[in-house]
């Protein structure tokens, strides 16, 4: 019986460990491909998540339309100047000066005259004041002062209701106490007031209708026509605070 020399069997050895080490090589690599089926999920899915993409993009789309026509209509709607007339815009400024009036007050102011004559008259009110009765134009507004006393630094004259109401400039106010429980308010007697300005695209009403409602709770009302040389003024029933 003939042995295999120690140089056959080192070289059959040899040649087994390299084809055992090429098949696990291949192994390696088949694990490492990726799946074919998972290839083209990830592609169908990519696509399809393009499509949705369009998708929302239309829905923006047709979205901003819609938000525009809601946006326009609103536009529309809010036309007027929130008086609930078109055409005339109300405006109001309150004030507190220190001389003591006896009586409440309603005039009718239908001029820069006139405006400059009742500024001259109380040289105690604020620059803000002064500025909102300067600023308006009498080609096409119409002016209303109004004034009452309060005991103390805490009351001011409050307009209710300013209005357009049947070609008439219609003014509701109250001298009223603004004061809460954790207010300190000192006991000066004061002048409390308020100047209505009914602002108008056309020519302006001049008809005006003045109702005040002093601090003891009693109404005094005012009425001036256009047509009329002064303004009337009249006390009607007290009434309950």
């Amino acid at each position: 019986m003939t042995h295999p020399s120690r140089r056959t069997l080192l070289g059959s050895t040899a040649g087994l460990l390299a084809l055992t080490a090429g098949c696990i090589a291949d192994n390696d690599d088949d694990d490492d491909d990726p799946d074919p089926g998972s290839g083209s999920g990830d592609d169908d899915e990519s696509e399809n998540g393009g499509d949705n993409g369009n998708g929302d993009e239309n829905g923006a789309e047709n979205g901003d339309e819609d938000e525009d026509g809601e946006t326009g209509n609103g536009d529309e709607d809010d036309g007027d100047d929130g008086t609930g007339t078109d055409g005339v815009s109300i405006d109001d400024h309150q004030y507190q000066r220190s001389a003591v009036s006896e009586e409440p007050s309603m005039e009718h102011l239908r001029s820069a005259d006139d405006a400059e004559d009742w500024l001259a008259e109380r040289d105690d009110v604020d620059d803000d004041t002064t500025e909102f009765v300067d600023e308006t134009d009498f080609d096409e507004s119409v002016l209303v002062a109004l004034e009452g006393g309060g005991p103390n630094l805490c009351y001011e004259l409050a307009v209710e209701r300013a209005e357009l109401e049947d070609d008439t400039v219609v003014v509701e106010a109250a001298v009223v106490d603004e004061s809460t429980p954790e207010t300190a308010c000192a006991d000066q007697e004061v002048t409390v007031g308020a100047v209505v300005r009914a602002t108008f695209d056309d020519d302006p009403v001049t008809d005006v209708s003045v109702s005040l409602t002093d601090r003891h709770g009693k109404e005094h009302g005012m009425a001036a026509a256009s047509d009329s040389a002064t303004d009337s003024a009249s006390d009607s029933a007290e009434t309950d605070a």
